[in-house]
């Protein structure tokens, strides 16, 4: 009985009723006044009173089974009254889901809940933007507002994967914003971030606060994903959750890495043949591999790459998912330019996604426009500091300050990222070249002998692309010459 008074309570079934019958209560008032005067017989009077009786059950039935059913179909494509984009999968039914709760105002300054209730609009419509993420409509979280409840059966009443709750209280003369990111099915944290600004700067930067709060939600999610699916056999899975397993081996700079990314992206194409987002991630990964020498055959790699590429453009033009990975696969050949459109157009639709911004960094380091470059790199550190291929930043920025000259800087930031990925032997050789450009010639050889023995398909003959392509062929004949004085093994 007090599980059910609770489960009533929690779907607001009582303040219905009480609205019900004070309406009911003022509607038979006035039928017993009125109706005398028009001489109306008693029966009228009795009738009123017997339906609006026969209502009150009928009201309630219909509350508890609005709220059961309501967060399932007011999804992003309902919110701000857009409709829902197809992007050619049938298996993207499985993409996740989130709810952002009401956030809290903890303060004792009730003028303070607009600003919990813009930062909760705000944040709801920045996820949106990402059409790989069902948002629910705020109308259908409403609900739970100052409304304690299980967060297990939140998530199952709204049909949600994960849900964000958030807060905002004072802390000495500052304003912090906490959110947490909950996985509704265990109710389990995955991730917690807090923002801290004085009142004045809050208002000012409520943008620029929601934007690094969905950047980081982005991130924390996608990385989510992989680890959802990382266990799971592929023969079951379905075209959506093939692309996220893809995630394990995109973020693995390996031989085996970028060969197992193609083989489940290939998977998810045959499964949809129309499904953008894995011609996308193929393309990408296809350029991943021929950079960094882990295939024989590099003009056919960069051949059908590009064929991917303008599938998944042509099938989702304005997927900001699909831009991004097109543009980064361009940016890792030599279209740069039209890289840095792509990256962009994505960034355009969604402006706080971490891995556009770093490949954006990167394309722009290639063109030689470093001031942006490092703007970009600084931003994708703000909006996405973990999670995701946040990891590279590190590396991206050494690839930049090595191109820009500045190599003792480099140096610092690729031994930094090798402590976090210590296997990838295309760092060890950077840091060789990066070595000999400072006449530490024993030292470059011992890292270049490091990175073979750990890519020990890469040979002098035809060393990873992205150590001597660059700007200016004067320069580029200039790395090759450096790379054979340090080179441990050659014929």
């Amino acid at each position: 009985m007090k599980d059910l008074l609770q489960e009533l309570k929690k779907r607001t079934v009582f303040d219905v009723v009480v609205i019900y019958v004070v309406t009911a209560w003022v509607l038979i008032q006035v039928a017993d006044v009125v109706l005398p005067t028009f001489g109306a017989p008693g029966w009228v009077n009795q009738t009123i009173i017997f339906l609006s009786a026969l209502g009150l059950p009928l009201v309630v039935t219909l509350r508890i089974f609005f709220d059961r059913t309501r967060g399932q179909f007011l999804t992003k494509g309902h919110v701000e009254g857009k409709s829902s984009i197809s992007l050619g999968s049938r298996d993207e039914a499985n993409k996740p889901s989130i709810a952002v709760l009401s956030f809290e105002n903890l303060s004792k300054d009730e003028d303070k809940n607009f600003l919990a209730e813009g930062i909760t609009e705000d944040v709801t419509t920045g996820l949106s933007f990402n059409p790989h993420l069902s948002v629910m409509s705020r109308h259908a979280t409403l609900i739970y507002k100052n409304n304690p409840s299980d967060l297990r059966d939140v998530g199952k009443a709204l049909g949600s994967r994960y849900l964000l709750e958030g807060s905002i209280r004072p802390v000495g003369d500052r304003i912090r914003v906490s959110v947490q990111l909950i996985e509704s099915a265990s109710g389990t944290h995955l991730w917690a971030g807090k923002y801290d600004r004085t009142m004045d700067k809050m208002l000012e930067e409520q943008d620029e606060v929601v934007a690094e709060i969905v950047g980081a939600l982005d991130a924390q999610i996608s990385t989510a994903e992989i680890n959802r699916v990382s266990d799971r056999p592929t023969d079951n899975l379905g075209a959506w959750d093939l692309l996220q397993k893809t995630g394990l081996w995109t973020f693995t700079p390996t031989k085996e890495g970028f060969e197992n990314s193609q083989k489940l992206s290939r998977m998810a194409i045959e499964k949809d043949p129309n499904y953008a987002l894995a011609h996308a991630t193929l393309a990408f990964a296809l350029r991943g591999q021929a950079i960094n020498g882990f295939t024989e055959d590099i003009a056919a790699a960069f051949e059908e790459s590009t064929k991917h590429a303008i599938l998944a453009i042509a099938l989702a033009p304005n997927d900001p998912v699909c831009l991004r990975w097109v543009g980064c696969a361009h940016v890792y050949g030599t279209e740069i330019e039209s890289g840095i459109h792509y990256l962009r157009r994505s960034l355009e639709k969604s402006p706080n996604d971490g891995i556009t911004l770093m490949h954006l960094a990167l394309g722009l380091g290639i063109s030689g426009q470093f001031d942006e470059a490092y703007e970009c790199l600084d931003r994708a550190g703000r909006v996405a500091p973990s999670g995701g291929l946040s990891i590279g930043y590190a590396w991206y920025q050494a690839l930049i300050l090595t191109w820009e000259g500045r190599y003792a800087q480099a140096e610092e930031r690729i031994k930094n990222f090798l402590l976090h990925v210590p296997k990838y032997g295309g760092a060890h050789m950077f840091l060789g070249l990066v070595y000999a450009r400072q006449g530490k010639l024993e030292m470059a050889k011992n890292s270049i002998e490091k990175g073979i023995a750990l890519s020990p398909t890469i040979d002098f003959s035809k060393p990873p692309l992205f150590l001597t392509s660059v700007r200016a062929a004067e320069e580029e004949i200039r790395t090759k010459d450096l790379l054979k004085k340090v080179w441990p093994y050659q014929e």
